[in-house]
């Protein structure tokens, strides 16, 4: 059902390309996380770069003289460096809808909402990622500007596991989330912008550790994961947390159409038990290209 709606999307897509305006974007980001495993103990954290590069082109039209909106097809593969199961390959689409409030410097909504399907190496994983988000933005001067934002995410893989505990799910890879943002960025010439960002995330998420009745004890599904070794037994459950997310970022336009970025994020989830919280620090490079 759910490729029967991507393909919808498609033919809406090529429908829309007789009279409305091309668009395409191209971003490559290099990523490093200190906690790709999501782990609870300093012990079992288990850290990873990847690469990856984001490709997708669609349609955007103005609607008016303060609306737009846009409908993209996208492409994302991503390669991990040392644990190959989380590399994936993500196909699906985004739209997108921006009005703006009045002239000048009046605040602007943004909405979009997004379908990808990944494909993981290790198959288990494989499954539709939803994104939703709504936010309101406004520039307040010739450099400084602000943005608030609400997010839902969801993430359904498409298979289970056999059952690891007699009466506990194993969709440990089933997770959503609500977040809420807030951001502010500055001008430091015209090629350079300066933010920083506060997310807050309430959900659930999976984590990685070797078996622990602890963490069972909490957990809302549990099951086998070979991502991180396929000697030593490990298992991924599905936990609920609360997330502050701190982030930097630099962005040095090159040209009309290009710029380099620089970006870090701080992420702490908190349990809702005694199990405590786990942390991860985010290091990005990436380039972007829009035309």
């Amino acid at each position: 059902m759910n490729w029967i709606a991507l393909s919808a999307c498609a033919g809406m897509f090529m429908a829309s390309i007789a009279h409305a305006e091309l668009r395409f974007d191209a971003i490559t980001t290099f990523t490093y996380d200190d906690n790709v495993s999501n782990s609870l103990e300093t012990q079992d954290r288990k850290a990873d770069s990847s690469i990856s590069a984001r490709l997708s082109g669609g349609v955007y039209e103005t609607l008016g003289s303060n609306t737009s909106v846009g409908l993209s097809l996208v492409a994302e593969p991503v390669s991990y460096v040392r644990y190959s199961g989380l590399s994936n390959i993500a196909l699906g689409a985004n739209a997108r809808l921006r009005h703006k409030f009045g002239l000048g410097d009046a605040p602007t909504a943004t909405f979009v909402a997004q379908a990808l399907h990944r494909d993981y190496h290790y198959d288990y994983r494989d499954g539709w990622q939803y994104d939703g988000t709504a936010s309101l933005g406004k520039q307040l001067n010739a450099r400084w500007s602000v943005r608030t934002s609400v997010r839902y995410d969801r993430y359904t893989a498409d298979q289970t596991q056999a059952t690891v505990v007699p009466g506990l799910s194993t969709a440990a890879y089933d997770t959503w989330g609500w977040s809420f943002g807030a951001q502010s960025a500055y001008w430091l010439t015209e090629s350079d912008l300066l933010s920083a960002s506060y997310t807050w995330r309430n959900g659930t998420a999976t984590a990685v550790t070797p078996p622990d009745a602890e963490v069972l004890e909490y957990s809302s599904a549990a099951a086998r994961d070979t991502v991180f070794s396929s000697t030593s037994p490990l298992i991924a459950y599905r936990i609920s947390a609360k997330t502050d997310i701190w982030a930097l970022a630099w962005s040095h336009a090159l040209s009309a159409h290009a710029a380099v970025n620089l970006a870090y994020s701080y992420l702490r989830s908190r349990t809702e038990s005694d199990l405590g919280s786990y942390y991860s620090n985010l290091f990005m490079i990436s380039f972007t290209y829009s035309y």
